[in-house]
């Protein structure tokens, strides 16, 4: 049979607090395996983040400022791919390793490459435009005509709460500019459909883009747009790393209570036996 998702019956809130709750269980179980996936990837973004000053008149600088943006953006699929592997395995007391493993090295690395390679295009390509409009507008349109002046002064921060407000305006900037992408959640569960099914791209953007219409009130309430990419934004980079793997985690459980809580969609008749292709039914 084909593999649907279904429409979850119920309160919105009450799926919601469900599928936190379950998540947050998920992760105790592997609790030292997820911090190790979230310190992992912070160690790989920070071998990443050596980047010159974005300025227009610094080609180089400003060129490798967004190779950085792009390459993030590039690895944050397999981190999430990686972190649904920890609640995966915990769901069915599996190896997280193990899981890890097939993901870098064998069949899974075929599925998540075209995935992460469209984020690196669409999401790193918005927040590169993003920072280049910026830079255009500070050093062209807020500069006078005549070059020999001294351009004046428009504004000198005086102290620390001014500096966070200029930081806030820029968090601004980029997050509205990429809110429309975030809050398009038709790819929100394509990672493990392709790793449950061994569909192709498109196909898993469909049954996702198919999910995600069926159970917009709960996923609505777990993702609350502008408000919450801006605090992430400002929170510190390990305490974004461990809500973007908490969020990860999310993701799965709600995964698995939409598509695979159907007797057609059963291990035993479903295409592949488990989240994992490599892997057998847990």
């Amino acid at each position: 049979m084909e593999f649907e998702p279904r429409r979850l019956p119920g309160h919105p809130r009450d799926i919601r607090n469900r599928w936190l709750r379950t998540a947050w269980s998920l992760i105790r179980r592997k609790l030292l395996t997820a911090v190790i996936g979230c310190l992992l990837y912070g160690a790989a973004i920070e071998l990443i983040d050596h980047h010159g000053t974005p300025a227009l008149d610094d080609p180089w600088g400003l060129i490798t400022w967004l190779t950085m943006v792009l390459a993030i953006c590039a690895t944050a699929p397999w981190f999430m791919a990686a972190i649904m592997g920890v609640a995966y395995a915990a769901d069915h007391s599996r190896n997280a390793f193990a899981l890890w493993r097939d993901l870098f090295l064998g069949s899974s690395r075929r599925l998540i490459g075209p995935l992460s390679l469209r984020t690196m295009l669409i999401y790193g390509g918005v927040l590169c435009g993003a920072q280049v409009a910026l830079l255009a507008l500070t050093e062209w349109l807020l500069v006078p005509a005549e070059p020999e002046q001294s351009p004046p002064v428009l504004w000198e921060p005086s102290g620390p709460i001014a500096w966070l407000l200029i930081g806030c305006a820029e968090h601004v900037w980029y997050a509205v500019l990429a809110s429309p992408l975030a809050v398009a959640l038709a790819e929100l569960f394509a990672i493990p459909v392709l790793m449950r099914t061994e569909s192709d791209r498109v196909q898993a953007i469909r049954l996702s883009a198919l999910g995600v219409q069926r159970n917009l009130g709960p996923i609505r309430r777990c993702y609350v747009g502008l408000p919450l990419m801006l605090l992430a934004a400002l929170l510190p980079g390990p305490i974004t790393i461990l809500g973007f793997g908490f969020a990860s985690v999310v993701v799965y459980v709600a995964y698995r209570e939409i598509y695979e809580a159907r007797a057609e969609n059963l291990p035993e008749t479903a295409h592949s036996a488990a989240f994992v292709p490599a892997a057998p039914p847990g």
